[in-house]
């Protein structure tokens, strides 16, 4: 996914070049870490609610420095 073509704020992307293609997966990573609701949202339409689900158990969720974020996403995305 090349970020100057993404619908996020290049400030999630700071460490990489403009035009850098990334993987799906760091992707997801940074909006679910430094973006809104309304981005994460978007997210979701772009690469589907079980990449986001199956990246945030597998990197994020247990990670206490988003604890806040957690608990919120624990809302959206741990409902089975």
């Amino acid at each position: 996914m090349r970020i100057d073509k993404l619908p996020f704020e290049a400030k999630y992307f700071w460490n990489y070049k403009k035009n850098a293609d990334l993987p799906e997966e760091i992707v997801v990573e940074k909006v679910l870490i430094y973006g809104d609701f309304e981005e994460i949202f978007m997210l979701e339409k772009i690469v589907g609610g079980n990449l986001i689900k199956n990246l945030w158990n597998k990197k994020i969720r247990n990670n206490k420095r988003f604890k806040k974020l957690n608990s919120v996403l624990e809302i959206i995305y741990a409902r089975d």
